[in-house]
C-alpha cells in the first residue's frame, strides 16, 4: 500500500493568497515568540508552516524533530519532513524519516525511499524500489513521469524508452513526452514514432529545443525542406549547426559553409572554425582550410584534430606543389601532320 493518507491536522492554519513579505514578517515574529516559549509545539507547527511558504529559507530539522519527540510522527509533520528534507538534500534524514513512517503505518512511501536512496547514491536499491513502484502503479501518470525522469538521469535508455512508451499509452499529450522522449526516439532513428507523438503534442512556439527536436523528425522522415523551413528564423548555435550537417549531407557544401559563417559572427569557437576548415576542405579549398587549422592552433597548440589536419594538409599541397611543377617542366613537342612532312 502507499503512503495516501494519515491523522488529520491537529493545528490547521489557513493558507491565504499572500505575498512573501506576509510570511517573512511571520516568520520573524513566531521566531521571537518560539524563543520566549520554546516547549510550545503549536508554534513550531505554524513555523513549518510559514517556512514552508517561503521554500524553507529557515533551517526546519529541530522544529520536525521536536514535534515527533513530544507527538509523535503525524501526517502533518511527516509532510513538512519529506518536503523540507529533500529540498535541503539530506537524503539520509529523508530516508530515516520515510522508514519512520513506514514502521509507524505500514505504508510505503515508494516515491521518497526512491529519492532518499538515488541521493545516497545507492541506485542499484532505487532502481529495484522503482521497479516495485512501477508494478504497484503501472497506469499512473505521474509515477510513469518520475520513472521516465530517473531512468533518463541514469543513462538506461532501454527502461526510459520503456517507461516513455507506457506513459504515452496513457497519455499521448503528455508534456514530459515532446522534450523528452522525441529526443530519443530521434537518436534511435525511429522517426514515424517520433512524429505520432510530435502531431498529439502541445507545441510551443518559443521553445527552440522542441522546434529544433521537431525539425531532425522531419529530416528523418526525409522531409527536408520542412525541416529547414523550421529552423530558418533560427541563428543560435546549435540550429547552425544542424542545418550545415544537414547541407553537407546533401553536398551543398556552399549553403553549409554559409549556416557557420552566419556562426562565426557571433562565435568563433574551436569547434566553429573546425567545422569550417572541415567544410573548406571538403569542398577543395586546401589553403582556407589549413589557416583555419592554425588559427586553432594558435588558440590551442594541443589540440590533436587541428594538429593531424594540418600535418595532412602540409603534404597534399606539397605532392600537389610537386605535381604541377612537373606538369610545367615536360617540354611540349611539336608534332607535324603528314602532308606537312611530305611537302617538305
Amino acid at each position: 500500500m502507499c503512503f495516501a493518507c494519515g491523522q488529520r491536522r491537529q493545528y490547521p492554519i489557513t493558507d491565504t493568497a499572500v505575498d512573501a513579505g506576509y510570511y517573512e514578517d511571520a516568520l520573524q515574529s513566531i521566531n521571537e515568540q518560539i524563543n520566549t516559549s520554546p516547549s510550545n509545539l503549536k508554534l513550531r507547527y505554524k513555523r513549518l508552516f510559514i517556512n514552508s511558504h517561503l521554500d524553507w529559507i529557515e533551517e526546519a530539522s529541530g522544529d520536525i524533530q521536536r514535534i515527533i519527540k513530544e507527538e509523535g510522527l503525524s501526517r502533518d509533520v511527516y509532510s513538512y519532513g519529506i518536503d523540507y528534507y529533500e529540498k535541503a538534500e539530506d537524503y539520509q534524514s529523508l530516508l530515516n524519516l520515510v522508514n519512520q513512517w513506514k514502521q509507524l503505518t505500514g505504508l510505503i512511501d515508494y516515491k521518497h525511499e526512491i529519492i532518499a536512496l538515488d541521493g545516497l547514491e545507492d541506485e542499484k536499491s532505487a532502481k529495484s524500489l522503482l521497479w516495485d513502484y512501477l508494478n504497484d502503479q503501472k497506469t499512473n501518470e505521474d509515477v510513469l513521469h518520475f520513472a521516465s525522469n530517473l531512468y533518463q538521469n541514469w543513462r538506461d535508455t532501454t527502461l526510459a524508452i520503456y517507461t516513455m512508451s507506457m506513459l504515452y499509452n496513457q497519455n499521448n499529450s503528455h508534456h514530459y513526452l515532446l522534450n523528452n522522449y522525441v529526443p530519443i526516439l530521434v537518436s534511435l532513428g525511429a522517426y514515424e514514432r517520433a512524429i505520432e507523438v510530435v502531431n498529439n503534442a502541445e507545441i510551443d512556439s518559443s521553445d527552440v529545443s522542441q522546434r529544433i527536436d521537431i525539425a531532425k523528425v522531419y529530416y528523418g522522415l526525409g522531409v527536408k525542406s520542412k525541416a529547414h523551413q523550421l529552423l530558418q528564423s533560427l541563428e543560435n548555435q546549435e540550429v547552425l549547426f544542424v542545418r550545415s550537417e544537414w547541407y553537407q549531407e546533401s553536398n551543398q557544401l556552399d549553403s553549409a559553409i554559409s549556416m557557420i559563417d552566419l556562426l562565426l559572427k557571433t562565435d568563433t569557437t574551436q569547434q566553429a572554425l573546425l567545422r569550417k576548415a572541415r567544410l573548406n576542405w571538403d569542398k577543395g579549398l586546401l589553403f582556407g582550410a589549413r589557416s583555419l587549422y592554425q588559427e586553432v592552433l594558435k588558440r590551442d597548440s594541443l589540440n590533436s584534430i587541428a594538429q593531424e589536419s594540418v600535418t595532412i594538409l602540409n603534404r597534399k599541397i606539397a605532392y600537389l606543389r610537386k605535381l604541377r611543377e612537373k606538369e610545367t617542366s615536360i617540354p611540349f613537342l611539336e608534332i607535324s601532320t603528314k602532308k606537312e612532312t611530305e611537302n617538305e
